[in-house]
């Protein structure tokens, strides 16, 4: 199966020119590796949505502490002082999702939460993401900012975009899954590859099998456990236009390897490959709990299955004496159901002005300035792509409390008619009226107190 982790976060460095912030010196629990996006588009994808599960939603089960001890723990580098306490939990497949607080500001959204391994398994560790998804939001970065080795808890800083469909005050926040795929599978000493995996098949099983037209999918069914492919299994066999087609069907909840099928074939003994239809690679199939195909871009979809069919260019009667062979990649994950609802209050953009910036050779013309204690905002319209290609180059730095720090995450967007949308996260809270600059790189910068 084909599961976008292009969200994966890799690590970060401070990028602080004059900092008072002693951020090598905040824990040695604090994890190191903490992870942004620098300079990517901001990715629009459907949201997902996992199937309901029985949740036991508690008060905030953070042992350690609630926002009061994670801001003593981020100390300067934190934003838990313009934050609300949420202290919610929900629990499921024994991994604790709780949101420990969250501010919203104009469209961005700051949470903190933390994931705990209450069976004490394991499973959450200095080096998994997690994938958050919420009702009207996009991910801009989810980053893990603590780690307890001993109480198997980890805490995360979420920074959320708002659409511009967003309504009402209640966000619901829910964790998707857990990725593993760096740390947890080094851990257990394996590695995220299958290779020329071998799958017996019988050839009276496909001939007696269903039949479907070119182009069409099986019904899809249960079939045995697929050795060395966890949480994997045989689905349907059968034919579609006459020729050979199996079905892997994979689950979609609680400790699992998600697939990337990279090459499927046949071989016989001597050595004469059938490779699976190219087409066939190329999707994959979501099931609800009987069984039947649903449609991902409504995000109320709950889903329990992926399947992909693959379809070969021979015959059940041609099939005597070959075997199917799996190449690919897994990824190990915790997969559930852990929602929070919570209320947002909104703390309006605390300054606003506009600017003329002037790029490379270049004038762009009334750009508009937003700021609030978490980041700022950028919106205008060039008509040289030229000239957005340099702005989205630049290293951007704030000067505050006469301090130079550099933003660390950045986003931006642009339509065809040169229209684009900036976004910077700092570092640490930043008062709107107390940056007193916004540098550029060493192109350009503007000073707020002649705004």
């Amino acid at each position: 199966m084909n599961f976008d982790n292009d969200e994966l976060l890799i690590s970060r460095a401070l990028e602080t020119l004059e900092s008072g912030a002693e951020g090598a010196a905040i824990l040695d629990g604090v994890n190191k590796k903490l992870a942004a996006r620098r300079g990517k588009l901001r990715r629009r994808t459907a949201a997902i949505a996992i199937a309901a599960a029985a949740l036991l939603v508690t008060g905030c089960a953070a042992a350690l502490g609630g926002l009061d001890w994670l801001g003593g723990v981020l100390g300067d580098l934190g934003f838990t002082d313009v934050m609300e306490p949420v202290e919610q939990s929900v629990s499921d497949f024994g991994i604790e999702f709780s949101l420990v607080g969250a501010q919203r500001f104009d469209d961005t959204v700051l949470a903190y939460v933390t994931v705990q391994d209450v069976d004490g398994r394991g499973r959450v560790n200095g080096n998994c993401y997690i994938k958050v998804k919420g009702s009207g939001c996009y991910t801009r970065s989810v980053d893990q900012v603590y780690f307890d080795e001993e109480g198997q808890l980890a805490a995360y800083e979420l920074n959320l975009e708002l659409s511009p469909e967003f309504e009402g005050d209640t966000l619901e926040l829910a964790l998707e899954s857990i990725d593993y795929t760096d740390g947890y599978s080094a851990a257990l000493g394996e590695l995220p590859v299958i290779r020329d995996l071998p799958i017996e098949l019988d050839p009276e099983a496909v001939a007696s099998g269903p039949d479907v037209a070119a182009g069409g999918m099986l019904p899809v069914t249960k079939g045995r456990e697929i050795e060395g492919m966890d949480s994997a299994m045989l689905g349907s066999v059968g034919t579609v236009g006459g020729n050979t087609a199996v079905q892997l069907l994979f689950s979609a909840h609680g400790d699992l390897n998600w697939y990337t099928i990279r090459y499927v074939y046949l071989e016989n003994e001597e050595g004469e490959v059938v490779e699976a239809d190219e087409e066939s690679l190329k999707y994959s199939y979501f099931l609800d709990g009987n069984l039947q195909p649903v449609d991902l871009i409504s995000p109320e979809v709950d889903y329990m299955y992926g399947c992909q069919q693959f379809v070969f260019e021979l015959s059940p009667e041609e099939l005597e004496g070959y075997t199917m062979y799996v190449r690919g990649s897994y990824n190990k994950f915790v997969a559930g159901d852990w929602n929070i609802s919570v209320k947002l209050d909104d703390t309006a953009i605390q300054k606003s002005f506009t600017s003329d910036i002037a790029v490379g050779g270049y004038l762009i013309e009334d750009v508009k300035f937003e700021l609030s204690p978490v980041g700022f905002r950028m919106t205008g319209r060039v008509d040289e792509p030229e000239a957005l290609e340099l702005l989205r180059s630049y290293r951007v730095y704030i000067v505050t409390d006469g301090h130079t720090y550099g933003v660390r995450d950045s986003s931006m967007s642009w339509e065809t008619d040169g229209s684009f949308d900036g976004y910077y996260a700092y570092w640490r809270t930043a008062p709107p009226e107390s940056i007193s600059a916004i540098e550029f790189g060493r192109a350009f910068t503007i000073e707020l107190n002649e705004s």
